[in-house]
């Protein structure tokens, strides 16, 4: 088994940063520096995304899981929401298993774990979706001596790359985004209708119920058509992205839940993502996580639609 690093308790992860140096190779070892984070957006509510990172042999695993907010209760997880519950049994089981080339091998691992998991809790029912506990996984495999970046991923976290010719480039898809979209635009249209803001339209009993019927629609449809979690279902390797490149020129690294953005950000942007890194830098993940918090605050009735005042987030900044 890999050796987990930056590991938190569940006391710490309403708000936990760490740093450390690591070795990446066994010859001639490269010293990168590798920062952590994870914050709850409401501290009176629990954290329901993680990350985790392991290393065997030289090469670095980096794995940030994003747990999808339940849409129906689960009556066997009555003490924990069932978006927490699978960020973090996907976190346990990380380290075990690391090992492949490829990380999309170790989604499915997660997956197939998470649905034996699953099975055991009274009220999960496989036939219907909105019962199963779900989170997003976006995981890397950084191999320094043999020059490769391997990536595996599903659903709407993102991963960065910064490169030192001062370029950077977005590596991973998102799946979810049209239909988030969609939900934001009726959302907004909804406001426009009662005359109240968008916030207070996110409240409404008709945001809920259109959001249990897009959800039932898209998850890990087997026609590809949908959006992709891990949930234990037969279908979620349709929905594993699966990318690899070559680390020369690579300056630095940073995976993220989705959470891990400004109100008005858009991480399709280049140059949002050259100030994203340019502020991590200075101020480390942190600093970010500060700005992200000044940029919800400073928009009280949400012009920018969003589903939360402030979403949970979970980063990791790989500097090599």
């Amino acid at each position: 088994m890999a050796e987990p690093l930056l590991e938190y308790s569940d006391d710490d992860d309403q708000d936990f940063s760490a740093d450390v140096a690591v070795e990446l190779g066994t010859d001639e070892p490269h010293i990168a520096n590798l920062a952590a984070i994870t914050v709850a957006g409401d501290p009176e509510r629990p954290n329901e995304d993680a990350y985790a990172v392991a290393t065997e042999d030289g090469v670095l695993y980096l794995g940030v899981f994003d747990g999808v907010t339940s849409l129906k209760s689960v009556t066997g997880l009555s003490e924990e929401t069932a978006a927490r519950f699978a960020s973090h049994e996907v976190q346990d089981v990380f380290a075990h298993a690391t090992g492949a080339e490829d990380p999309s091998e170790i989604l499915l691992h997660c997956n197939e774990h998470l649905r034996a998991a699953s099975g055991e809790i009274a009220g999960v029912d496989e036939a219907d979706a909105l019962t199963l506990p779900s989170t997003t996984g976006t995981v890397v495999r950084v191999d320094w001596e043999a020059d490769t970046l391997h990536l595996g991923h599903i659903g709407d976290a993102f991963c960065v790359v910064w490169y030192t010719d001062g370029s950077n480039e977005l590596i991973t898809d998102n799946s979810n985004v049209e239909f988030d979209e969609a939900m934001f635009e009726y959302i907004a249209a909804l406001a426009k209708t009662h005359g109240i803001s968008n916030r207070e339209a996110r409240a409404l009993p008709d945001v809920q119920k259109k959001l249990r019927e897009s959800f039932t629609s898209k998850i890990n449809k087997p026609d590809g058509r949908g959006a992709g979690v891990l949930n234990g279902d037969e279908h979620v390797d349709i929905y594993i992205q699966a990318e690899a490149l070559s680390l020369t020129g690579v300056r630095s690294i940073l995976l993220a839940t989705d959470g891990f953005m400004l109100a008005d950000g858009d991480i399709e942007d280049v140059d949002y993502r050259y100030m994203l890194g340019k502020k991590i830098r200075r101020g480390r993940l942190s600093y970010f996580v500060d700005k992200k918090h000044e940029s919800e605050d400073g928009d009280p009735d949400w012009e920018h639609v969003r589903y939360k005042h402030s979403d949970d987030a979970a980063a990791l900044f790989l500097e090599l």
